[in-house]
């Protein structure tokens, strides 16, 4: 049975590499709005739709409205 320490470490890298994924997979998608619209407008409005609830969502959790389980603490 693994450590506390090495699932720790296994569920931290786990968390990066799907991060990652999900951060190219997004890049993706504006990209291919782009190709396909070629319009600045709706590349901007994707950017901003997809980036926006990050904002808020870390915003919120770094000063104390929501946990990591969302009941504040």
């Amino acid at each position: 049975m693994l450590g506390w320490r090495k699932k720790t470490i296994l569920f931290i890298f786990s968390q990066a590499i799907t991060l990652f994924g999900s951060s190219i997979v997004q890049m993706a998608i504006i990209w291919q709005v782009a190709l396909e619209t070629s319009s600045g407008l709706w590349v901007t409005l994707l950017t901003l739709s997809s980036t926006i609830p990050q904002m808020i969502l870390s915003f919120l959790e770094e000063h104390g409205r929501i946990g990591i389980h969302g009941n504040g603490y």
